[in-house]
């Protein structure tokens, strides 16, 4: 049986599928988690990010930090550590422009995105 290609998200009006090219990033939120799509929605799921990464495990997706999940192909540079600080960068149009990464996932972000 072939697995889902979409992700079911209640709004205040409806449900609505969103399929998964669509999202960009996942975010945690304590418990929950907030899709963010290449449109610029945003939408609360019931489920932890660790969830949301293994149901979009076949995508293009990168663990940065224990709070973000962000689409490889979404990351336009990976900034060098400054300190023990380091950030993905964003495309354009994706309104956040930077993303931290966790200081013991930077090598692990450069080798996912080759």
């Amino acid at each position: 049986m072939e697995k889902p290609r979409r992700i079911l998200v209640e709004t205040h009006e409806a449900w609505i599928p969103i399929e998964f090219g669509e999202i960009v990033l996942g975010e945690s939120d304590f418990k929950k988690c907030i899709i963010h799509t290449w449109d610029g929605g945003r939408y609360s799921l019931e489920m932890s990010l660790k969830k949301l990464e293994e149901i979009l495990s076949e995508e293009d997706f990168i663990r940065v930090s224990r709070q973000w999940l962000v689409r490889g192909s979404a990351i336009a540079a990976v900034e060098k550590p400054l300190g023990s600080k380091s950030n993905v960068v964003l495309k354009d149009g994706l309104g956040m422009r930077k993303i931290e990464i966790s200081a013991d996932k930077y090598r692990y972000v450069l080798s996912a995105l080759i």
